[in-house]
């Protein structure tokens, strides 16, 4: 069975370089709240390396969207795979935290 799939493409420089991320928020947020809304299925949220970028995303969605604070966040993403955050990111999702 062939299965339909929206893909999204969010920009983001690896190792640091994009002062960014938190911009791609935003859109990351939309795009589940339309998926979530419509009942259309499951999210997949990847980078190259997977261990920065796309956790840092799946945090940010797991804090706005699920209400859950960043450590348990951060909890339960690490139950399902292998984080390396750069370290100005904590300091982001505190900062996106408090603005949402």
């Amino acid at each position: 069975m062939i299965r339909k799939f929206t893909y999204i493409n969010l920009h983001v420089a690896d190792f640091g370089a994009d002062e960014g991320i938190s911009r791609v928020f935003p859109k990351a947020i939309e795009e589940v709240k339309k998926l979530e809304e419509g009942k259309k299925g499951r999210v997949y949220v990847h980078c190259a390396a997977g261990m920065n970028r796309s956790p840092t995303v799946v945090l940010a969605l797991l804090m706005t969207l699920k209400g859950m604070p960043l450590r348990e966040a951060y909890g339960h993403v690490l139950t399902r795979r292998r984080i390396c955050p750069f370290k100005d990111n904590r300091s982001r999702h505190n900062f996106h935290r408090s603005h949402v």
